[in-house]
């Protein structure tokens, strides 16, 4: 075993000698590129306060001044992602020389220091070999596929961020982009905080005000009912023109059933924006609330109550498979959604997996909020999830089922459903 134990503890010097000699090598280059880096923030801080200042004047429109800002973010997310490369950094002569005699050194002083140290107090005849043929230690396993997971980019940027707002609390810029970091990893609620320091840095403003709303709310599951609504009124008190601020408060009332003031809210928004992609979403809302209303309107002119006892039977079960990795204690959420409607649940019943399978009646009558029900919609879609933290809100992690769209009353007279998939 000795044999074993010298190659892999060679094998050991040379990976130190890798990665401290590099480091010794690339030190200066390294400072000339964080030099640049805070110049490039520099230059990016002055561009945003030229446009917001263009747009102040009245130069350039808020739409405009929105696809600008994002532009320069995403520049600086750029920036910040490069790394810095032996061909593109110089350094004089002399340091050159200098750190290459420390390189020899290193690559010299450490094997020889590593071996002498461990005959001296080591014990070689402590590495064995397991039944596969890998190399462990008497005290310690082999590290397991997840222990030894390399972090996703995002996430790596997202920490040097932090690291670097922990001391430059003030760093607007920062904070802006550490949000839409957040944002872009679906950390809704710290993107949320992260916004709210973006207001307290710079103040309230339609934007800022319009993203932490946005960003509460996904995190809530996309209801924008209490504070996000809050945030999104006093957007529109600032800003009554604000495109974005317009488009959530007409999501807010219809998630309410104020349809009527959903596509009031949506008519505006369509007068203040110029982005093709953005009115093509606002003109199918509309479009949709319009439907709708005449829809309601045709009811009471009818009077007819017939759609307002209308039963939804779900039966769901659970996979065999994701049974074994869930407790018979875990809450299961079994509710009706609208297609192509607000994200609100239009129906709820909260059971337990040990309950499963089950079969359950949705209808109005465990609707969540007013005006907002199974009978209000003409297509629908069934969810059963599996809730590893007993909350309402989707998680990672939880199980659940989905159905196609149905229409309440004509199609299938019970709908089956066996929770498989998993929440990303």
């Amino acid at each position: 075993m000795s044999v074993v134990f010298y190659l892999f503890a060679l094998a050991l010097a040379v990976l130190a000698v890798l990665f401290i000699v590099p480091v010794v090598l690339r030190q200066i280059s390294t400072k000339e590129y964080s030099d640049r880096h805070q110049k490039n923030i520099q230059v990016a801080r002055q561009r945003l306060d030229d446009l917001k200042q263009r747009e102040t004047a009245g130069e350039i429109g808020a739409a405009d001044a929105e696809l600008l800002r994002e532009e320069i973010e995403r520049g600086l997310l750029d920036d910040i992602q490069d790394q810095p490369t032996d061909e593109s950094d110089t350094v004089p002569n002399a340091s050159v020389k200098a750190s290459r005699w420390v390189a020899t050194g290193i690559a010299i002083f450490i094997p020889v220091a590593a071996g002498t140290m461990y005959l001296a107090v080591g014990e070689p005849d402590g590495i064995t070999l397991n039944p596969h043929g890998e190399m462990v230690t008497a005290q310690q396993s082999p590290p397991t596929d997840e222990e030894t997971g390399q972090a996703q980019s995002f996430e790596q940027l997202t920490q040097r961020l932090l690291t670097h707002l922990a001391t430059e609390t003030d760093d607007l810029l920062g904070w802006r982009t550490l949000a839409q970091l957040f944002v872009a990893q679906q950390r809704f609620a710290e993107a949320a905080g992260a916004y709210k320091m973006v207001r307290t840095l710079e103040g309230d403003n339609a934007e800022n005000l319009v993203r932490e709303a946005d960003a509460i709310a996904m995190a809530n599951n996309g209801v924008l009912q209490g504070e996000p609504e809050r945030l999104i009124q006093a957007a529109l008190q600032l800003d009554p023109e604000y495109t974005g601020a317009l488009w959530l408060a007409g999501l807010a009332a219809g998630e309410r059933g104020d349809v009527k003031v959903a596509v009031d809210y949506w008519k505006q928004a369509e007068k203040t924006t110029s982005n093709e992609e953005m009115l093509a979403e606002i003109r199918r809302l509309i479009e949709s609330g319009t439907a709708e209303l005449a829809r309601i309107e045709g009811l009471d002119t009818v009077g007819s109550d017939l759609e307002n006892n209308l039963v939804v039977t779900v039966k769901a079960s659970i996979d065999p498979n994701v049974l074994t990795q869930v407790s018979p204690e875990s809450a299961v959420f079994i509710f009706a959604r609208a297609f192509n409607g607000p994200p609100a649940p239009l129906a709820v019943v909260k059971k337990q997996v040990k309950d499963l399978p089950i079969t359950v009646e949705l209808d109005d009558s465990l609707a969540m909020l007013p005006n907002l029900n199974i009978s209000a919609f003409d297509q629908i879609f069934i969810v059963a999830r599996i809730s590893m933290a007993g909350t309402p809100q989707a998680q990672s992690g939880d199980f659940f089922a989905q159905s196609s769209p149905i229409r309440p009353g004509i199609d299938q007279d019970v709908i089956e459903l066996s929770i498989s998939k998993r929440v990303p």
